[in-house]
């Protein structure tokens, strides 16, 4: 299952690296965790700034642990 890190304070949060916290706190609406029941196994991080006069977007960080690459996680709904 992947969803927003909108959540806020789920026990995965609480069990995320430092780094990764901050940017699931600062950015939450940017942010989205892949979930095998409970355990997170992956996250994207994305940003959005002006370029110009146009909003532009890209994925800053994805991080998936190695038992999960390859499996085609990504692509489900």
């Amino acid at each position: 299952m992947i969803r927003s890190a909108n959540g806020g304070s789920c026990a995965v949060l609480r069990k995320a690296s430092a780094r990764r916290r901050y940017f699931l706190h600062s950015w939450p609406k940017l942010c989205f965790l892949a979930l095998d029941g409970g355990h997170c196994f992956g996250t994207v991080v994305c940003k959005m700034d002006m370029h110009g006069e146009l909003l532009r977007g890209y994925i800053a960080m994805l991080v998936v642990e190695h038992a999960y690459r390859g499996l085609g996680v990504g692509p489900r709904p």
